[in-house]
Formats: structure tokens, C-alpha cells, sequence
């Protein structure tokens, strides 16, 4: 008696059939990651020789995110304390005034751009790097 027959499992041939396609897509998805890695290097390699003064910033990229977290903190406060505080108090705008608004809806959304690029690039400079040293330690 064949058990396997009997519990349901699926034939060799259906078998292979079903996985071939992943065979192929993780091959795809391996060939496509070491073309966009090679494209990501020469790129980082061509912005390297166009621009070599980003090797003496990248030195002091502890003073360059302090001054740039600063900054951008003290925005967050104006834009969300301050900027509210005086138009209420001046009436710098009009009642009825859609520039006004649509002057503060932009600043905040530059604002919040900001503060979206300033975190990638706080992640990927500063725990990206011991995060992926870290795992090939372990692993």
C-alpha cells in the first residue's frame, strides 16, 4: 500500500512543475541585485571623482548631523509653536487668505521631507553599518 498516495501528496512531476517558476524568479531576483549593485558602485564611484570634497565631509559626519538635527529640530519647533503662536497674535494673514495656508501646508511638507531624509541617512550612516556587521558576525 502506498501511504504517500493515500495522504494527499502531490507528484514528482506536479512538484517540479510548481516549483520551477520560483527556481527561475530567485535566480532573476539574484542577476538583478548584482546588476543594481554594480551600477550603485559605479555610481558612488563617478559622484566620488566628480565631487571629492564628500570624502573630507563624510570625516566629519558626527558635527554634519549634530548641526543638521539642530536645525531641523528647531524648525519642527518653529513650524509647530511659534508660526501658529504669531499668525494668531499678528493676524499676519487674512481671514480668507488660501495663501497664507497654502504657504504653511508647503513648509510643513518640505519640513517633514526633511526630516524623512535626514533619518535615512542618520540610519545608514550610523546603524546601518553595525547592523550588517553584526549579522555576518553571527551568522
Amino acid at each position: 500500500m502506498n501511504y504517500a498516495r493515500d495522504s494527499g501528496a502531490q507528484s514528482p512531476e506536479l512538484l517540479v512543475a510548481i516549483s520551477f517558476p520560483f527556481f527561475i524568479a530567485g535566480h532573476a531576483v539574484v542577476l538583478c541585485s548584482a546588476v543594481i549593485a554594480g551600477v550603485v558602485c559605479a555610481t558612488v564611484g563617478s559622484l566620488l571623482t566628480a565631487v571629492p570634497w564628500l570624502v573630507s565631509l563624510s570625516h566629519h559626519k558626527n558635527w554634519v548631523f549634530t548641526v543638521a538635527g539642530v536645525l531641523i529640530g528647531a524648525n519642527v519647533l518653529y513650524v509647530h509653536v511659534v508660526a501658529p503662536r504669531l499668525r494668531v497674535s499678528t493676524l499676519t494673514c487674512e481671514q480668507r487668505d488660501d495663501s497664507c495656508t497654502r504657504a504653511a501646508h508647503f513648509s510643513i511638507v518640505v519640513l517633514w521631507i526633511s526630516v524623512a531624509i535626514y533619518a535615512i541617512g542618520f540610519f545608514v550612516a550610523y546603524v546601518l553599518g553595525p547592523t550588517l556587521t553584526w549579522l555576518d558576525r553571527s551568522g
